[in-house]
């Protein structure tokens, strides 16, 4: 071996050290990346299924709460009847409901 060649030689074996690191640390990462990426895919289908599921129960809620059914239930089932008319308005004077506290303050005390 020449004198020469011992520099080069040298030179060589760390290139292709440095070009084996570097690949090994580009396909690791790349294996990350796409792991990475296949678990998102993953978590985005499995938030979709969670929100399809909460649509699906609001619309369900809705459902069961609207005043149709319950209406329709309560005259089926409760034997219950809607009143037709309003119910009655009563007015009365805040005057006489002054009367009625005071007379009570009165008579049992605060």
């Amino acid at each position: 071996m020449k004198k020469g060649s011992k520099p080069f030689l040298i030179f060589m074996v760390f290139f292709c050290f440095m070009l084996a690191a570097i690949v090994l640390t580009y396909v690791g990462l790349r294996k990350e990346c796409d792991q990475m990426s296949k678990e998102r895919y993953e978590t985005e289908k499995t938030l979709e299924a969670v929100n399809n599921s909460n649509v699906n129960l609001i619309a369900q809620i809705q459902f069961l709460s609207s005043e149709m059914r319950i209406t329709d239930l309560a005259s089926k089932e409760l034997g219950m009847i809607k009143s037709a008319d309003r119910p009655d308005t009563v007015f009365v004077d805040s005057d006489k409901i002054d009367d009625v506290k005071e007379t009570l303050e009165g008579k049992y005390g605060k």
